[in-house]
C-alpha cells in the first residue's frame, strides 16, 4: 500500500479510486484478470469492476461534517456454464480474499478515512456481453470519513 494516496477522502470517487489502486497493487496474488474503475467491460474473468457509490454528509462536530460513501465492488467470476460447485468455491475464495485485502490493518486507507470495511456481500448473475452471462458477487464497501466546513476569506 506504499504508493497509496494518503490525503483526505471526502468523495466516493477518491474512495473508488484508491480501492481500484489497492486491488491492482494485489491484482496478481489475488489472481484477477481484469480490473476497471467504472466500467462496464468485462473481456476475461475474474473481472473485478469498481463503482462509485452514494454519499451523504451530516453535522458531525462544530464545524466539522461525517461524510459517509459508498464503493460497489462487483467481482464477475465465471460463466454460467461452468460447474456450480466449482464456481461458488472460487468466487467465495476471491471475495474473501478482496475482503481481507481491504480490511487490513487499521481499516482506514492509510489514515485518509475513519473507517472503512465490507458492509455487505450479495450474488449476482448477469449478462456481460451478448450471450454471456455470467456470475459473481456484489461487495459494498462503507466508508466514513470527516470533512471541515470550508472557509472563505
Amino acid at each position: 500500500m506504499s504508493n497509496l494516496i494518503t490525503e483526505t477522502i471526502t468523495e466516493p470517487q477518491q474512495a473508488s479510486k484508491f480501492l481500484f489502486d489497492l486491488l491492482d497493487e494485489n491484482k496478481e496474488s489475488l489472481g484477477i484478470g481484469f480490473l476497471g474503475l467504472d466500467e462496464r467491460l468485462k473481456p476475461e474473468y475474474p473481472a473485478v469492476v469498481v463503482l462509485s457509490g452514494g454519499k451523504q454528509k451530516e453535522l458531525h462536530h462544530t464545524h466539522v461534517f461525517l461524510v459517509s460513501m459508498e464503493v460497489l465492488i462487483m467481482v464477475y467470476h465465471a460463466r454460467l456454464d461452468n460447474s456450480h460447485t466449482q464456481r461458488t468455491k472460487e468466487d467465495l475464495e476471491l471475495v474473501t480474499n478482496i475482503e481481507n485485502t481491504i480490511e487490513t490493518g487499521e481499516m482506514n486507507f492509510n489514515g485518509a478515512v475513519v473507517f472503512a470495511f465490507i458492509q455487505q456481500t450479495a450474488p449476482i448473475t448477469g449478462a456481460a456481453r451478448m450471450n454471456d452471462a455470467v456470475v459473481g458477487t456484489q461487495m459494498l464497501v462503507a466508508i466514513e470519513s470527516r470533512k471541515g466546513f470550508p472557509y472563505g476569506p
